[in-house]
């Protein structure tokens, strides 16, 4: 007897049968379809069948119920208990392929869908007043209460996919790491602790975490100290990034446009901390501008002498910033040089990424470990986890299935590239 077949590959399959069901929607003609369209709603309906007599489909709840009879289906309203020996489909999966495979199949043989070509008129201004051909718009549109229907404009024409490679994300991630699959963040000593005091260095490791923000680096830190009673970091403290490789891609990377230190464009590294941002607070007035971080580091210094003040309006108080630099001081201090334009009596709250990521991390430790009452001696560096250390602290982000729904919905790049 053969090997029986493993879960993710039924998993694998139902998407190429999802792939399948999408091939058949993009090919289908905007003209009364004719009898090409029969083989590939015949093929929908085998590969619906194909995955209902698998015997792994048992485990969903459901046993191999008769074969579909294809080119039956295509003629007729066929009825799946007029097979012989047809029980009833049980599982809610199995009906749901079932009820689509037969969806698309009458809709891909009607011969009612009927489809406009031209964009609406409010587009096509749109569209002049952009300066924009309308042979460089690819639309596909369909009302939900008549999908039989709708807008189809240069739809089979090549376009660039821009945010809807998400989707191909979203599935290769669930195909290769499993809807319940979480990130974590690792705090690790391979030595003892002694009267309070940790011998060797604390490891701080990424595990690709998107939900480490300031509060939970902070409950990490407390339950250090109060769980395991550490007081005194006396070898100092290793970042570990080392899950990518290369580690850090933002490095030396292109930019994708001249606003490289807003959220959209950042390129996380294993740790994420804090989604690789800093919330500001701008604010000017007649005498100039005022920034205020969030959280604030003592060591810090912000020189805005460069910015200049402009007329326009408030909600366009991007269109004259320029790329910022940040300067490493002496003492481990550092000072963020911001340039541009900025509106006069405009006050925003922005997230950006423009410090150091690794002296942004090491501040952020030393100040939090301080505010508990703790000390820390030696530097804080990156670097890989010692061998044989044993895990002390551990946070975890929520599951993959739920970072998908703003990885998706609000097209979030950092957190795709995360997964």
């Amino acid at each position: 007897m053969g090997a029986q077949p493993h879960h993710h590959e039924t998993a694998s399959e139902l998407i190429q049968f999802h792939d399948l069901l999408l091939v058949n929607r993009t090919r289908r003609p905007a003209t009364p379809p004719t009898t090409e369209a029969r083989p590939l709603a015949i093929d929908l309906l085998r590969a619906a069948n194909d995955l209902q007599a698998r015997d792994d489909f048992k485990v969903l709840g459901t046993s191999p119920i008769c074969c579909f009879r294809p080119d039956e289906c295509l003629s007729r309203v066929h009825n799946l208990r007029e097979c012989k020996g047809a029980g009833p489909i049980q599982s809610p999966l199995m009906r749901s392929i079932t009820a689509l495979a037969l969806l698309v199949a009458a809709l891909a043989t009607t011969g009612c869908a009927t489809f406009i070509d031209t964009p609406p008129a409010p587009v096509q201004a749109a569209l002049r007043e952009a300066g924009v051909p309308a042979a460089s718009l690819a639309v596909v549109a369909h009302p939900l209460e008549a999908p039989g229907t709708g807008l189809r404009l240069n739809a089979d024409r090549p376009m660039a996919p821009a945010s809807t490679m998400k989707t191909i994300t979203a599935v290769v991630a669930l195909d290769r790491l499993g809807p319940s699959s979480r990130g974590q963040t690792q705090l690790l000593a391979a030595g003892e602790v002694r009267d309070g005091r940790l011998d060797g260095p604390l490891v701080l490791k990424g595990g690709a975490d998107a939900d480490l923000d300031w509060p939970a680096l902070w409950a990490m830190l407390r339950e250090l100290r109060e769980r395991h009673g550490v007081r005194e970091l006396g070898g100092g403290i290793v970042v570990d990034r080392g899950l990518f490789q290369p580690s850090r891609l933002d490095i030396d990377a292109p930019r994708f446009d001249e606003q490289a230190e807003f959220p959209y464009n950042v390129i996380p590294d294993a740790l994420h901390l804090n989604g690789s941002l800093l919330q500001y607070d701008l604010a000017a007035d007649e005498r100039g501008l005022t920034v205020r971080p969030f959280p604030q580091f003592g060591a810090l210094v912000i020189d805005t002498s460069a910015v200049r003040l402009n007329d326009k309006s408030c909600k366009d108080w991007d269109d004259g910033w320029m790329p910022s630099r940040f300067e490493p001081l002496p003492g481990g201090a550092g000072r963020l040089v911001l340039a541009g334009e900025f509106p006069r009596g405009c006050q925003v709250t922005q997230s950006l990424n423009v410090l150091d990521r690794q002296w942004e991390t090491a501040q952020a430790l030393r100040q939090l470990w301080g505010e508990l009452g703790g000390s820390l001696s030696g530097e804080i560096r990156e670097g890989a986890t010692p061998e044989g250390a044993r895990v002390l602290v551990q946070h975890r982000d929520r599951p993959l299935a739920e970072l998908l729904r703003p990885v998706m919905k609000a097209s979030d790049n950092a957190l795709a590239r995360l997964l």
